[in-house]
């Protein structure tokens, strides 16, 4: 007959053998959905990529190594309207938009020189400071244009 002990050890290792399971589903699950969205955001990615005069538009959050990491709100640029559907990580698909802009609202194609001035200023003195002083240039410019 099984000790008070004997039973109490056969609880536990069932307790933390259960646990376990519980968290290798939950892993296993996350990895799925992650894959499943970086196939996604890959393949509009290359969509994007073949749409050579449509014009992409977004908004630069995070900023590695000089590397943009993060665009938020990134759609297709037509007539000066965004289409802003997607969200898409650009740096997690391995793919920078040729044009990239900085800033809360659309700039259009004559501002690619801007978005170089960025990339070496994010190079020279990091993200944010980069961010500050082509945010406050773009914006000027887009003051005077109106």
């Amino acid at each position: 007959m099984p000790t008070k002990d004997d039973q109490e050890k056969k609880y536990n290792r069932d307790y933390y053998q259960r646990n376990r399971d519980r968290i290798v589903q939950r892993k296993r699950k996350r990895y799925q959905e992650d894959e499943e969205y970086r196939q996604e955001v890959i393949s509009k990615a290359k969509e994007y990529k073949k749409k050579k005069k449509e014009y992409l538009a977004g908004r630069v959050e995070r900023t590695y190594k000089g590397k943009v990491y993060l665009v938020h709100r990134v759609g297709v640029l037509k007539d000066d309207k965004i289409d802003g559907k997607w969200i898409l990580e650009w740096e997690r698909a391995g793919v920078i938009p040729e044009a990239l802009f900085v800033g809360s609202r659309c700039y259009t194609e004559h501002q690619l020189d801007l978005i170089r001035e960025f990339r070496y200023l994010v190079s020279e003195h990091g993200g944010r400071e980069a961010k500050v002083r082509i945010g406050d240039k773009l914006h000027n410019e887009w003051m005077n244009s109106i």
